[in-house]
């Protein structure tokens, strides 16, 4: 009783979440060129965004995928504040958190704009500077390097590495694998006290947390 309790929990608090992600699209979406009631349309609201972050429609295909569509959707997200202008640790922290939270705060500051796809604009930033050091025009190749605004510093690298590691080993052993040692002798005759082992959650199905 307590299991199905817990799951209807977690299937209302992600309904309420995409509730609360489309209608926060729908008015992002004001800020651009789609109509905004694409931002309320299942699948269609994720097509227009892959279009404003410089993916293809298709690109919304993975998120169907399981386990692969967690990583997807966060890269989405950081990628929509992004072509925002929204470059910093906050923002990008934010938008993985909570999504609906960042967009909400996006659309309804007046001094936000759209800027464009940031995967587009960040490639093309990236071919200039390629193109300056190619062609040993060291000013052009300095003043570029200086006023990248898509650079991190070495503590967010390390920040943002750390924080992807953990999310994805917490996914992992939720989802995929989960290490367990043997602790009593129960099952001796096949296991031993003390052996190590590796389950497969895809074998044998996700197990809700409980307490007692």
């Amino acid at each position: 009783m307590q299991s199905k309790y817990n799951i209807l929990s977690i299937l209302l608090f992600f309904i309420l979440s995409y509730i609360l992600l489309s209608i926060s699209l729908f008015f992002l979406f004001k800020k651009t060129d789609v109509n905004p009631i694409k931002g309320l349309i299942p699948v269609v609201n994720f097509i227009e965004w892959s279009k404003l972050i410089g993916r293809k429609p298709i690109f919304a295909l993975w998120l169907l995928v399981p386990i692969v569509n967690i990583f997807i959707y966060c890269g989405m997200c950081v990628d929509l504040v992004r072509s925002f202008g929204q470059l910093k640790f906050v923002d990008t922290a934010l938008a993985v958190i909570y999504a609906p939270a960042a967009f909400f705060k996006i659309a309804f500051n007046e001094k936000i704009n759209y800027v464009g796809p940031t995967l587009i604009l960040e490639k093309e930033y990236a071919e200039k500077m390629a193109e300056a050091k190619k062609s040993n025009n060291e000013y052009e190749f300095k003043k570029l390097a200086e006023n990248n605004p898509y650079i991190k510093s070495s503590s967010r690298e390390w920040v943002e590495s750390i924080f992807f590691a953990v999310f994805a080993a917490a996914f992992i052993r939720m989802f995929l694998v989960e290490a367990y040692i043997i602790p009593t002798p129960s099952m001796e005759g096949s296991l031993l006290v003390g052996d190590f082992l590796f389950v497969s959650k895809a074998s044998y199905g996700i197990r809700m947390p409980q307490t007692i």
